[in-house]
C-alpha cells in the first residue's frame, strides 16, 4: 500500500480541502497553518509546520488553509513526522517526537 494518499499538495489562502470518510489518515503540515474540522466533532484543529493530525472519526473532513500551505494527506498508519524525526501517537493524533 502507498503510504501517500494525496500530496504533497499546495494550498493557498482560504482554499479548502475535502476529505471524504479519511478516518486513520493523517494530515502534516510542512509550510503553513490549516484549520480542521470534522464532521460530528465540537472542536476546532490547527496545526502549523511540523505538525500533524489524525483524523479519528469517519465523515467529512475540511482542512482550510489560514495562509499558503504545503501539506500532505498519508494512508492510515503512514509515519507522519514532517521534518524527518519520528512520530509518536497521542491523545491529539500523531506529534513529533523530541
Amino acid at each position: 500500500m502507498n503510504p501517500i494518499d494525496f500530496g504533497p499538495t499546495r494550498l493557498r489562502r482560504g482554499a479548502t480541502l475535502r476529505i471524504h470518510d479519511g478516518e486513520g489518515r493523517s494530515v502534516a503540515v510542512f509550510n503553513g497553518l490549516v484549520w480542521i474540522t470534522q464532521e460530528g466533532d465540537p472542536r476546532d484543529v490547527f496545526i502549523a509546520s511540523g505538525q500533524s493530525f489524525t483524523i479519528d472519526r469517519p465523515g467529512l473532513v475540511l482542512v482550510d488553509a489560514m495562509n499558503d500551505t504545503d501539506l500532505i494527506v498519508l494512508a492510515p498508519g503512514a509515519p507522519a513526522a514532517t521534518d524527518g524525526r519520528a512520530a509518536r501517537a497521542d491523545a491529539s493524533g500523531l506529534r513529533l517526537a523530541a
